[in-house]
C-alpha cells in the first residue's frame, strides 16, 4: 500500500457504522471483545504504515471514537436493562459440543497469544499425539476462528471444561474427510480478554489436577512425600550452584553468539568461553570465518612509461639545477622565465622518478636544490617562487603519479625545514607551506623520510574515499605501496600500512562483500609485519578497543582474513570475532590475540635475536625520544654560550 493514501483496513470505509470499523458482529456490546477488537485494529494500522504517518494517526484516533461509542451503547443499555441486539441481525450461532482436543487446542491458542510459531509447534505436537493429521489440525482451528467470527455465543467455561465423550464439531472434521474449510481469522478469540483468561484458568486447573493428583496431603504419608520431593530439589539445586560458581565458573560466564547464515561457510552456532585451552584443544574451529570466491588483493599499475623515463632523465639533473642556480646568481634584475620553466621541469622530472633512483642521485639532486635555493635567499620573491613549485597537493590527485610527486615534495621541503645552511626566513617559509601541506603539526624529525611518510598518510583519506567509484584505484594504491616502500622498511612501514588498514575499516563499505576496499585491506594485511612487529601488534589491539568508529563485522572480515595462513603463522581460527559481538567479546578477543602473539612482537626488531639487552621503562624510553627530538630540531647556536649549552645536553642524552 502506497504511504500517500489512507490507512483503511479489510471489510470497512470512511462511512462504515462502529461495528464495521472494529470488525464486530453486529449489536456486541462486550467491553471486553470491543477492547480486544481495538488492540487489534489498531496493530494491523502500526503492522501496514510503521506507525510514522500521519493517516495512520488519524486512523488510530477513528478507531478509538468507534470503540467509545459501542461502549457509550454498552453502558446505557447496562442501565436501562435492556439487551444489545440490532434490528435484522443474524442470531448467533449456538454453541458448539467440545471434545478434549479441542479444548487443548484452545488452551494452547490462549496460552501462546493467539496463532505464532510457539502455537503452530505445539499444535502440530499435540495433534500428532492424538494421531490428528496436519490438515486436520488447520480444519479444528479454522472451525473455532470461523465459529467467533460469525458471532456464535460465548462458549461458557463449564462447556470448556466439562466432559470428553463427546465428539465435537471441529474435533470430527478433523478425524474426517470433510471439515470446515473457512479461513481463519487470527488474534480473535472467544470472550474477548475475559473469556482467554477464563478458559486459560480451566484448562490449567485440569492439567493440574491430573498431575497433581500423587501429591494431595489426603494422609500423613503424601505429606511426608511431598516433603521429600521438594527437599531433595532444593539440594540438588544447591549442589549445582556451588559447582557453577567454584568449580566451573567458565560456564557461569559461557554465552552463545548467533552467527547470520550469509557470507559464511557453515551452520554452526559458536559459543565463547574464557578458556584458551579449551579453545584450542577442539580440533574443530570455533568460529564461522568470512569466505569469499578469490583471495582478497589487487595488483595495479605503478610503473609508467614517464615514471620510466623520468628515472632515466635523473642522474643529469644535479647538473641542469646547478646551471639554473649560476643564472639565478648573475642575474641582475631578477631571472628570466625560462630559469623558471627550467626549475619546474627539474623538479616535475624529479618528482616522477625518485622511487627509481638511488640513495646517491638523490642526494646530489637535493645539494644542487639546496644550491639554488640559497642563490635565491637574497631575494624573498624569487625565494618563493622557487618554493611555490614544491608545494605538495593538499585536497586530491588528479593521477596516481601524483603520488610520487606530492611524497617528493613533502620531503624536500621536510629537509629544507631542518636545514641549518639556509637562512632563517627561508626555512620559515619552507616549514609553513608543510604545515599546510599536511594539514598539520610537523613530525618530531622533519627529514626526508619522515615528512614524506608523513603526507602519503595524509593521502590515505582521499584514497579511501574514492575507492569504491576510481576506476583507477587499485594503480593509486600500488603507487602509494612503491612510494612508501622506498622510504624504507621496518617500524615505519608497518605503521603506514596499519594506518592505511583503519582509515579502511572506519568507512561504511560492507568489507564482506568482495571489492576494491576488501581487496585493499587483504593486500595491506598480507604485506603487515604480524610476527616480529610491535607497531602491528599496539594498532591491531587499538583497533578493537576504537568500538565508536570500527564496527564488530567489520572486525570479523579482518580477523577471518588474518586467520588465513599465509597471512599469520599464529593466529587461529578461534581467535576470529564473532560477527554480533558486543564491548565485552572485542575486549576478551583483543586480550586473547595479545596473549597469542609471538613474544619477539615486545622486542624492538634491531635488538631481536641479539643474545640479551637492558630492560627499560617505557616511560623514560619515551622522555629519552622526547628529549632527543627536541634536541635534534634546534639550529647550531652562534653564540659561544648557547653553544656550549646544547653541547652539554648532547652529553647528557649521550651519557643516558
Amino acid at each position: 500500500m502506497s504511504g500517500d493514501t489512507p490507512q483503511r483496513l479489510p471489510g470497512e470505509s470512511a462511512s462504515s457504522d462502529p461495528y464495521a470499523v472494529l470488525g464486530l458482529p453486529a449489536g456486541s456490546r462486550e467491553p471486553a471483545a470491543v477492547q480486544a477488537a481495538l488492540r487489534q485494529r489498531i496493530a494491523e494500522v502500526f503492522e501496514r504504515s510503521s506507525g510514522r504517518r500521519d493517516e495512520a494517526e488519524k486512523e488510530r484516533r477513528r478507531l478509538r471514537a468507534a470503540a467509545e461509542k459501542i461502549l457509550k451503547l454498552s453502558r446505557r443499555s447496562q442501565a436501562t436493562g435492556s439487551t444489545p441486539a440490532k434490528r435484522g441481525a443474524t442470531p448467533p450461532t449456538p454453541a458448539p459440543a467440545l471434545t478434549d482436543f479441542d479444548r487443548s487446542v484452545l488452551a494452547v491458542l490462549v496460552g501462546c497469544r493467539g496463532w505464532n510459531a510457539t502455537s503452530r509447534t505445539r499444535l502440530v505436537a499435540l495433534a500428532s499425539a492424538c494421531g490428528i493429521s496436519v490438515q486436520g489440525l488447520m480444519r479444528v482451528v479454522t472451525g473455532l476462528c470461523t465459529y467467533v467470527r460469525r458471532g456464535g455465543t460465548r462458549v461458557a467455561v463449564a462447556q470448556t471444561t466439562s466432559g470428553g465423550a463427546r465428539v465435537g464439531a471441529f474435533s470430527a472434521g478433523a478425524r474426517g474427510p470433510e471439515g470446515l474449510q473457512n479461513q481463519a481469522a487470527p488474534g480473535v478469540w472467544p470472550d474477548g480478554i475475559q473469556g482467554q483468561a477464563r478458559v486459560a484458568e480451566a484448562a490449567q486447573g485440569h492439567w493440574l489436577r491430573r498431575l497433581g493428583a500423587g501429591f494431595r496431603p489426603q494422609d500423613a504419608w503424601a505429606t511426608a512425600r511431598l516433603a521429600v520431593f521438594f527437599g531433595v530439589l532444593t539440594v540438588m539445586a544447591g549442589l549445582l550452584a556451588v559447582w557453577l560458581l567454584f568449580f566451573r565458573p567458565d560456564l557461569a560466564s559461557r554465552r552463545a553468539v548467533d552467527l547470520p547464515p550469509a557470507a559464511v561457510g557453515g551452520t554452526r552456532t559458536p559459543v565463547l568461553t574464557d578458556s584458551p585451552a579449551e579453545m584450542t584443544s577442539s580440533s574443530e574451529p570455533s568460529w564461522v570465518l568470512a569466505r569469499f570466491d578469490h583471495p582478497p588483493t589487487f595488483l595495479g599499475l605503478a610503473l609508467t612509461a614517464d615514471a620510466a623515463r623520468a628515472g632515466d632523465a635523473c642522474p643529469q639533473l644535479p647538473g641542469e639545477i646547478s646551471e639554473l642556480a649560476r643564472r639565478i646568481t648573475v642575474a641582475r634584475v631578477g631571472p628570466s622565465e625560462a630559469v623558471y620553466r627550467g626549475w619546474d621541469a627539474c623538479m616535475k622530472t624529479a618528482g616522477t622518478g625518485w622511487v627509481l633512483i638511488d640513495v646517491r642521485t638523490r642526494a646530489q639532486i637535493e645539494d644542487a636544490i639546496f644550491e639554488a635555493l640559497y642563490a635565491a635567499s637574497d631575494s624573498p620573491s624569487v625565494a618563493d617562487r622557487l618554493l611555490a613549485t614544491l608545494r605538495p597537493p593538499s585536497e586530491h590527485l588528479a593521477d596516481p603519479i601524483d603520488t610520487w610527486r606530492g611524497a617528493w615534495m613533502a620531503g624536500i621541503l621536510g629537509r629544507i625545514s631542518v636545514s641549518t645552511s639556509l637562512p632563517p626566513a627561508l626555512v620559515e617559509r619552507a616549514q609553513t607551506q608543510l604545515q599546510v601541506a599536511l594539514d598539520g603539526p610537523l613530525p618530531p624529525r622533519a627529514d626526508f623520510e619522515a615528512a614524506a611518510g608523513a603526507w602519503l598518510s595524509r593521502s590515505v583519506g582521499w584514497l579511501v574515499e574514492a575507492m569504491e567509484f576510481d576506476d583507477r584505484t587499485y594503480d593509486f594504491w600500488e603507487s602509494w605501496i612503491a612510494a612508501q616502500r622506498r622510504l624504507g622498511g621496518g617500524e615505519r612501514l608497518d605503521a603506514a600500512f596499519l594506518g592505511a588498514v583503519g582509515e579502511i575499516l572506519r568507512t561504511s563499505t560492507d568489507l564482506s562483500r568482495q571489492g576494491p576496499s576488501l581487496n585493499v585491506l587483504g593486500r595491506l594485511l598480507a604485506m603487515a609485519d604480524f610476527e616480529s612487529s610491535a607497531v602491528v601488534k599496539a594498532q591491531l589491539i587499538r583497533f578493537f578497543d576504537d568500538s565508536e568508529t570500527i564496527g564488530t563485522h567489520d572486525l570479523w572480515v579482518l580477523t577471518s582474513l588474518l586467520a588465513r595462513r599465509e597471512i599469520a603463522k599464529w593466529f587461529s581460527e578461534d581467535l576470529v570475532l564473532p560477527d554480533n559481538a558486543d564491548w565485552m567479546f572485542r575486549r576478551r578477543i583483543a586480550d586473547r590475540i595479545a596473549q597469542r602473539w609471538p613474544e619477539t612482537a615486545g622486542v624492538h626488531p634491531d635488538f631481536a635475536g641479539a643474545g640479551g639487552g637492558i630492560p627499560i621503562d617505557d616511560t623514560l624510553a619515551a622522555r629519552f625520544s622526547a628529549l632527543l627530538a627536541r634536541e635534534l630540531q634546534r639550529s647550531i647556536a652562534a653564540g659561544t654560550e648557547l653553544l656550549g649549552q646544547q653541547l652539554l645536553a648532547a652529553s647528557r642524552l649521550n651519557e643516558i
